[in-house]
C-alpha cells in the first residue's frame, strides 16, 4: 500500500495528538458534525422528556405498555392486578 502526502500528514497529526496526551477518539468526534438524523432524534427526545417531566409512571399501565394486562385472564395478570390494587407496585 502506498502513502500519499495527505495521508502521511494526517498520521503525523494523529501521532502528535497522542503524544500530547489527548484522546484521538474525542478529538475526532469533536471535529465531526453530527448527522441531521441524530440532531432530529435529540430534539424529539428533549421534547418528549419535557412532556413527561413531572409525571409519575411508577406502577401504572399507560398506553398498553404491559401486554400481559391485555390478555383475558391468567394467574400472573391476577397477581399483578392484586399487587397494583394494594399499591405495592
Amino acid at each position: 500500500m502506498a502513502w500519499s502526502v495527505e495521508g502521511a500528514e494526517n498520521m503525523a497529526f494523529l501521532r502528535a495528538i497522542k503524544a500530547n496526551g489527548e484522546s484521538i477518539h474525542s478529538h475526532y468526534l469533536s471535529s465531526q458534525e453530527p448527522a441531521p438524523a441524530v440532531i432530529e432524534l435529540q430534539q424529539e427526545v428533549r421534547k418528549e422528556l419535557k412532556r413527561l417531566n413531572g409525571q409519575s409512571f411508577i406502577g401504572k399501565e399507560y398506553l398498553n405498555n404491559v401486554p400481559l394486562m391485555n390478555c383475558s385472564s391468567n394467574l400472573t395478570r391476577a397477581a399483578l392486578k392484586g399487587l397494583k390494587d394494594r399499591l405495592v407496585i
